[in-house]
């Protein structure tokens, strides 16, 4: 088995840490081409995002929880999650949290830790009564001003001219 694994990945980290917890003997390296949106990772995983497990007869398993399930249910020793039902819900709960709240809000903090970009603000995006789409400090996608979005007719009309 082979994990496709970012140092500075929160959710590859996660995937690691059961690795280590469990002893196991998993090659640990970067997505090939150098980058998530390679054509040479891309084709590994589709999705494009670290961590990916490659398993021994070619199969791909994408995202943190479930690798880490997957992990805990094809190596039972020693396990990683409560034997409870009620704790599990409680384990899930909080990896739910810290996905959905923490990193989340966190996103931002990641691009103060390359110097090319800790000079940067966190947001370029522009006042609210701004008409031209702007790059979003994140994912570099044109963001399009919520009057655009609302259909209004006369709106719409001044846009298209």
């Amino acid at each position: 088995m082979k994990l496709y694994s970012a140092v500075l990945s929160p959710f590859a980290s996660r995937v690691r840490l059961a690795i280590y917890a469990k002893g196991l003997d998993i090659e640990i390296t970067t997505p090939p081409g150098g980058a998530t949106r390679s054509p040479e990772y891309l084709a590994i995983n589709p999705i494009g995002r670290v961590p990916a497990l490659a398993l021994d007869d070619g199969s791909v398993i994408p995202e943190s929880d479930t690798i880490v399930e997957y992990l805990d249910d094809a190596f039972p020793t020693p396990p990683l999650r409560p034997a409870s039902a009620e704790d599990k819900a409680k384990a899930r709960l909080l990896a739910r949290i810290g996905d959905l709240y923490l990193m989340s809000q966190g996103g931002g903090l990641f691009g103060q830790i390359n110097p090319a970009t800790a000079t940067r603000r966190w947001s370029t995006r522009p006042s609210r009564s701004s008409t031209k789409p702007w790059p979003c400090s994140i994912c570099s996608w044109a963001m399009v001003p919520m009057q655009w979005a609302r259909r209004s007719p006369r709106r719409t009309a001044a846009w298209r001219r």
